[in-house]
């Protein structure tokens, strides 16, 4: 078979990812192989929410910092906001944009999702949302979490365009894409705003 070849089915794409995964620890990268692992089925997720054509998403928080610098502070949930639409209907269009078929023997269906936006945040509107994961042929990995929000900002904040820096070299895995994110200068910002707010500021 040919290296630029797809992957036949789930199980050689489970066990090329684990592969990867211990190599790339063992060169120094990441906290443990299962933290790339779980990192490389958040690149997959994303590659497919990232691939859709005007994504209103953008990416923000610590997986966006982990995309950046691979040795940032390690974040279970992936952080996705948007300006452009009611929360049900970012919603409903994560879920859509997800199912696309890639190529890679995964698929992430959506699970359930909460209201997070609290009583003391009228204003603001975020849910937390579960998808599950399923490597066809070879059972389910942990799912993922996405905290999503509604984020309308004046101005308009600039989107960055990065390459992710936690991406496993799998050629043969499918179509990557780079992320749309939120400037670092932006989620600074945010970050600020929220202990002024919790203290009181």
């Amino acid at each position: 078979m040919s290296n630029g070849q797809p992957y036949p089915d789930g199980r050689a794409v489970l066990s090329a990812i684990k592969e990867k995964a211990l190599s790339a620890h063992r060169s120094g990268v990441g906290t443990s192989v299962q933290s790339l692992i779980e990192l490389a089925i958040f690149d997959r997720f994303l590659c497919r929410v990232f691939s859709a054509r005007d994504c209103p998403f953008a990416l923000k928080g610590g997986t966006s910092m982990l995309a950046r610098l691979p040795g940032a502070r390690r974040t279970r949930d992936v952080d996705l906001e948007t300006a452009e639409m009611s929360i049900d209907e970012a919603i409903t269009q994560l879920r859509a944009t997800v199912s696309v078929d890639l190529g890679d023997h995964l698929e992430f269906r959506y699970l359930r999702h909460r209201d997070t936006g609290g009583r003391n945040q009228p204003e603001l509107q975020a849910a937390a949302v579960t998808f599950s994961v399923t490597v066809r042929g070879a059972g389910t990995q942990n799912p993922v979490h996405v905290d999503l929000a509604i984020h309308k900002r004046t101005p308009a904040a600039p989107l960055d365009k990065i390459t992710s820096a936690f991406r496993l070299d799998m050629s043969r895995l499918g179509p990557v894409v780079a992320y749309q994110a939120i400037a670092v200068e932006d989620q600074i910002a945010d970050k600020a705003c929220a202990t002024l707010s919790i203290y009181g500021g």
